[in-house]
């Protein structure tokens, strides 16, 4: 009797667990293509032991987005013309490279009716969703699902009307970074787009390395208006690199109506006979020359947002000429620069410098 009991508990186990480990999902063929219907729980699936259907895709809408290998089918039909979202969640990836997603308008197997309405590779594990716009009423799409690059992935889907996650840079979007690597320091600048200035917040600065699955914030930094009102278009920030490896970069835009949307991405690898030698020196020497007794505040500022990091006011004498500013904190807070700012209060004239920081 406990013998029975024993192969009865171990069948109920295999059969809880194959389908990820070993087992090959139903949905492998599209004409066992799963449903995925809008705003229910997300349906969970994985990539194992899945097949191509080659009679029942188009390679020649890949394009440098998908390169099929272990795919799976769902389909979704709307309900109303707008849009709509594909969640992605829970991502348990051998490779921590996640899954690629197609959505195609056509009938089922008849590959020379598909039309590509979104393709995305996702290439992290983090929590996104596609957005679909412009989708038909009343009308049934196909999805694709294989994993990225040959990845094996466990993951939840989910057909809805709400974005969960972060958003999905698809491959007809621009990447609108613009990146640098010298001297230790990753600089990542962008432009806002002029159609979207009146309604972000803020942009979120994302960074993973490659042996962390998903990305964490690093800064968050707020859509500026001058003292005119108008936006301010243009933003930059800099990363420390202390360490050789991978590092990826997402720059989010946060809007008004709890929207996103994706700026642009980089990724570098970086060598460790590109990282500069650690300096020993913790100081800035100021060399100042002004009357005896002349009252001085001194500033040191973030070299873009311009905010005030540090201020000292002093009286200045010919027998203490110079003032040291000390770096160390500034180099905690990840900046390779900062603005010192120097204010006569008897002439209210002042001075501004940067200095890279030793």
């Amino acid at each position: 009797m406990k013998s029975l009991l024993f192969v009865s508990a171990l069948f109920f186990c295999l059969m809880l667990t194959c389908n990820y480990s070993f087992g090959q999902v139903l949905n492998d063929k599209i004409e066992n293509r799963i449903e995925l219907i809008l705003d229910t729980d997300p349906f969970n699936s994985n990539t194992t032991n899945c097949t191509v259907d080659k009679a029942c895709i188009n390679e020649a809408l890949e394009g440098n987005c998908v390169k099929f290998h272990n795919d799976q089918w769902f389909w979704f039909k709307t309900a109303e013309a707008g849009t709509y979202y594909l969640n992605v969640s829970g991502q348990d990836c051998r490779d921590i490279l996640g899954v690629q997603l197609m959505v195609i308008d056509g009938v089922p197997c008849q590959t020379e009716t598909y039309k590509l309405i979104s393709c995305v590779s996702l290439a992290s594990q983090d929590d996104i969703y596609l957005q679909l716009d412009s989708l038909k009423s009343n009308y049934s799409y196909l999805l694709n699902v294989d994993g990225y690059l040959h990845d094996f992935c466990d993951f939840n889907i989910q057909f809805s009307s709400e974005p969960k996650g972060l958003p999905a840079k698809t491959i007809a979007e621009d990447n609108k970074l613009v990146s640098s690597f010298a001297n230790g320091v990753i600089q990542l600048n962008w432009v806002a787009a002029a159609h979207e200035a009146q309604t972000i917040v803020n942009y979120q600065v994302l960074k993973r390395t490659a042996a962390e699955q998903r990305f964490t914030q690093k800064e968050q930094l707020p859509f500026v208006r001058d003292t005119y009102s108008q936006p301010v278009l243009n933003y930059s920030i800099q990363d420390s690199i202390s360490s050789p490896g991978t590092y990826h970069y997402k720059v989010i835009a946060q809007h008004q109506d709890d929207s996103q949307s994706q700026v642009g991405e980089y990724s570098v690898t970086i060598r460790p006979d590109q990282l500069p030698r650690k300096s020993t020196q913790n100081h800035i020497s100021l060399q100042l020359n002004y009357r005896e007794g002349t009252p001085l505040s001194i500033y040191v500022l973030h070299p873009f947002s311009k905010q005030i990091l540090k201020t000292t006011q002093l009286t200045y004498s010919k027998k203490n000429p110079s003032i040291m500013v000390a770096t160390s904190h500034f180099r905690k807070l990840n900046l390779t620069q900062i603005e010192i700012k120097i204010t006569n209060h008897k002439t209210g004239q002042s001075t501004s410098r940067l200095y890279n920081l030793p």
